[in-house]
């Protein structure tokens, strides 16, 4: 017998992007999805869109295409996988204030850092000496105030204080 490959397609996906008119927004994706028969939870905000989704092949990609139509959106982060079974009930829109919550008004995660190459993160997140470099102005300056619990961001390519 062959492999049959598993029949459901899961998307994974973020954008840090500015969102507008929400409630207008979040009807508009439940009506995409409910139409090509996808299930899972999107997560929108102002500053982006975040979720997972999962159905067929077609219908999957027909919301993605959707999604990557929306201002800011063309180069929407997504991981693919597969499964046997679809793993959610229903599928929810769900308006929120942040789509990653780090309870921090006055960080904009549309601000990023500077960019770190892959050969210097490893370094950049060893770095005991990272605070005083910042402190005294050897390093970009983040949010720390020099309280040796800087910590890099992957996602958002730079550094940020935990007590920020």
């Amino acid at each position: 017998m062959e492999d049959q490959p598993l029949p459901i397609c899961v998307a994974a996906l973020y954008r840090f992007a500015p969102m507008a008119n929400l409630p207008e927004l979040r009807g508009h994706l439940l009506e995409q999805c409910q139409a090509q028969g996808i299930k899972g939870t999107l997560l929108i905000a102002p500053e982006g869109i975040n979720g997972t989704i999962a159905g067929s092949d077609a219908g999957v990609a027909a919301v993605i295409k959707a999604l990557r139509g929306l201002p800011g959106c063309a180069e929407l982060d997504i991981k693919y996988s597969r499964t046997p079974d679809l793993p959610f009930q229903r599928m929810k829109v769900r308006i929120k204030r942040e789509i990653v919550t780090m309870g921090q008004p006055h960080i904009d995660p549309l601000e990023t850092g500077h960019y770190v190459t892959p050969q210097d993160w490893n370094a950049l997140i060893a770095d005991p000496d990272l605070v005083a470099r910042m402190a005294d102005g050897r390093a970009e300056r983040s949010r720390c105030n020099s309280c040796n619990k800087c910590v890099a961001e992957m996602d958002r390519g730079g550094v940020r204080c935990v007590l920020a």
